[in-house]
């Protein structure tokens, strides 16, 4: 969804905006925890 300006005024274009985010967090959420235990290692 590209935003070429922040419409806040829209609550279903936010949500959609929020669960996109979401979705692409919890996809790198595995990677992010590799990394992360590879620095502690």
């Amino acid at each position: 969804m590209p935003i070429h300006k922040w419409d806040y005024t829209n609550p279903a274009r936010v949500r959609q905006a929020f669960d996109m985010g979401r979705r692409e967090g919890e996809a790198a959420r595995g990677a992010v925890e590799r990394f992360l235990a590879e620095r502690r290692a």
